[in-house]
């Protein structure tokens, strides 16, 4: 574009030209009037405002008026003026502003920009179009909070100075309603405890993020199997089971599965195995209709398990990789309530780890990629087991765990590796702690196999008190040697909430237990020994258990497939049931039906992905009064959910023992494939369902 050049000063020697725009003299000063006559108003001609009668009036001869004014008063004027001279700050006064009140590292930025001789006008310039374009830039908010049913506030009863829950970074760092109502923020202590980069994990759901691994993007799985040549849903597939489970319960060595599948090898990665993932993986995947439904074969779920099964029935050879292949298909076939199936699935990956002599020690010709496979395998294997054996009562399938102890993560992390999130909005990787959670899992499962052989054994044999009060004492040194990621403090992913869960949930069986056997003097001397009275050991596990889980709720929400957390659910959900049939004058009511609604809701969003839990919310309905009924519909948003359905679509063959109060119980008559043929012969007699059952 040409330049515009200042017009050029007239010469007064030389005589203007007529027409000229340029001027030897000041330019006419305009002079505007406040306010013109009415007739001038009406005919719109330019009005000079001479009062009483403006000079086109006089010439037209006709009357002159004006409007009525309001008249400023001085005193008026007066704080008209303080208000305009108070607002139009100098530069170098709001220059002090933004350096006494902007943030530390704009204020040292102004800072070096004064030493470096810049003036204020350009400096306080440069913050004000700064601001301008950080308000256009301004990211979406990705925080979000759950919030309780019925009660929106955590129950009175469990801030007791023996939870230390309450005193996480977790609760810490979500918004919690004070009694005004208002949302308190974080607390600014932790903003200085814990650092800017690692605030996402306390304010972001789990689910939001997603798994970042280069290998996951290079596999390409079609190569694995014929049920499907959409290799990108696939891989969404193989990442929603990487991030909702693989770090909890852990089947296989992620590595080394993902760098054989993307290189075709066939060391730690097979057809069976990638078939047999992706039938698990499609629970997980929220956007696959029908996701609980394997009995469908139009399902893509139920095409994997087919096709997996048919590989399984072609080749039954010992391997690590059909080992890890039979815990996925026990896994599926629990989901879908039938275990009698799935378990003959782990009996034979436990014939297969003694035919390759999975638990001795470890050769130490074989390669470190080797050694860190066999290792993950055989004490995913041996926790797999140990834990289904607690849930169905049955005695351990391996009696004793590997022979080598896991080494510590922290000195040799790439044993176990590693799985990286990322968060929206955010650049930064944050580690699951793996190695850590992997390796205190072991140590549980470890003391609960043990557990197993005395509680569940093949002979009839009586336990005694004194012997499971040496359990709990075991269970709890366990819990204060945690690392400390994983302390009460730390804790912040969903499968750091459920080892405290599940340390928890076997401390109220045990302790259950002992109240069995509380009227023996065996019972009497073996907890003469506990320095808190047993009443008072058993609340505070209760109320730890509850406050667990509604944490896990307030942060990562029960909307995601979590299947190992329907246990859990099931035994706080009928807890809470008994606990609203007490007396109406109870404080704890309230609180009490709140957690009643969360449960329940829970059960129902997880029964969205898995028909286990679909089979306990029937259930669980049936238990529960009209009012609590009504109460639920209304503040857990259920609607629908409680009408009748078609029992047929709800056979079961499970042998899983629900609403059980301890390990002392017989579990025969509180199977879940028990109860539910009670339920279907009531449904056909036409009586209404009452499974309320015994006391939990």
């Amino acid at each position: 574009m040409r330049p515009l050049l200042p017009a050029q000063r007239a010469d007064p020697s030389i005589p203007a030209v007529v027409g000229s725009s340029s001027r030897s003299g000041p330019p006419k000063r305009i002079s505007h009037v406040p306010s013109a006559c009415l007739a001038c108003r009406k005919r719109k001609t330019k009005c000079s405002g001479v009062r009483p009668r403006c000079s086109a009036c006089v010439g037209r001869k006709s009357e002159c008026r004006y409007e009525a004014a309001v008249e400023e008063t001085t005193a008026q004027a007066v704080k008209r003026k303080y208000r305009e001279l108070k607002d139009a700050k100098s530069a170098s006064e709001k220059l002090v502003d933004a350096l006494q009140f902007r943030p530390e590292a704009e204020s040292l930025a102004i800072y070096k920009r004064l030493r470096m001789g810049d003036d204020t006008e350009t400096i306080m310039r440069h913050v004000e179009y700064g601001d301008v374009l950080l308000q256009v830039a301004l990211a979406p908010e990705a925080r979000y909070r759950y919030v309780f049913p019925f009660c929106s506030d955590m129950p009175q009863y469990l801030y007791k100075p023996w939870n230390p829950y309450l005193h996480s970074l977790l609760f810490e760092w979500t918004a919690i309603k004070t009694h005004t109502g208002e949302l308190r923020q974080q607390p600014t202590r932790i903003q200085d405890e814990t650092a800017a980069a690692i605030k996402d994990p306390y304010l972001k759901p789990f689910h939001a993020a997603e798994v970042v691994d280069a290998r996951l993007e290079l596999a390409e799985p079609s190569k694995w199997t014929t049920v499907s040549t959409d290799d990108r849903l696939m891989r969404k597939l193989l990442a929603s089971y990487l991030r909702q489970d693989y770090s909890y319960l852990t089947m296989f060595h992620k590595d080394h599965f993902l760098d054989d599948m993307a290189k075709m090898r066939k060391q730690f990665c097979s057809s069976l195995l990638v078939n047999a993932v992706l039938a698990i993986a499609c629970a997980y995947c929220r956007s696959l209709p029908d996701r609980d439904d394997y009995e469908n074969p139009h399902t893509l779920g139920y095409r994997f398990l087919a096709e997996a099964r048919r590989l399984w029935d072609e080749d039954d050879t010992s391997r690590i990789t059909s080992i890890q292949a039979a815990l996925f298909l026990n896994f599926v076939y629990d989901m879908c309530t039938l275990d009698k199936v799935g378990l003959a699935f782990e009996e034979r990956a436990a014939k297969m780890a003694e035919d390759l002599q999975l638990f001795k020690a470890l050769p130490e010709i074989r390669s470190r990629r080797q050694r860190s496979a066999r290792a993950i395998t055989a004490w995913a294997l041996f926790n797999w087991q140990s834990t289904m054996c607690f849930h169905f009562f049955r005695p351990p399938l391996i009696a004793e765990p590997p022979e080598w102890e896991l080494p510590d993560p922290a000195q040799n992390p790439e044993l176990y590796g590693e799985l990286w999130l990322r968060y929206p909005l955010n650049a930064t990787l944050f580690p699951v702690h793996f190695g850590h959670v992997f390796k205190a899992r072991s140590e549980l499962c470890v003391i609960l196999n043990d557990a197993n052989k005395l509680l569940f054994p093949k002979a009839e044999t009586k336990f005694t008190a004194k012997d499971v009060v040496e359990l709990y004492m075991r269970f709890t040194k366990w819990h204060a040697k945690l690392p400390d990621v994983l302390k009460p403090r730390n804790i912040v992913l969903t499968s750091h909430l459920k080892l405290h869960i599940q340390y928890y949930y076997i401390l109220i069986q045990l302790l259950k237990t002992l109240e069995v056997l509380g009227g023996s003097k065996d019972a009497e001397s073996a907890t003469s020994s506990f320095t808190t009275p047993y009443e008072e050991i058993i609340t505070e596990a209760k109320g730890c258990f509850e406050t667990l889980l509604r944490m896990y709720y307030l942060r990562h929400g029960f909307e995601h497939l979590d299947p190992y957390l329907a246990p859990f659910l099931s035994t706080q959900g009928f807890m809470a049931i008994q606990g609203t049939g007490t007396d109406e004058k109870c404080p704890d009511i309230p609180s009490r039906r709140s957690t009643m609604a969360l449960i329940v809701k829970a059960i129902h969003d997880q029964s969205q992905s898995m028909k286990l839990s679909k089979i306990v919310f029937r259930l669980m309905r049936d238990s529960m009064s009209q009012e609590d009924r009504d109460l639920v519909s209304q503040f857990a948003g259920l609607g629908i959910a409680w009408e009748k359905q078609d029992t047929r679509k709800l056979e079961t063959r499970s042998e899983w023992p629900v609403k059980v109060s301890s390990a002392a119980d017989d579990p025969e008559s509180k199977k879940l494939g028990v109860l539910m043929k009670h339920y279907r012969e009531d449904d056909n007699d036409g009586t209404a369902g009452d499974l309320s059952g015994d006391d939990v």
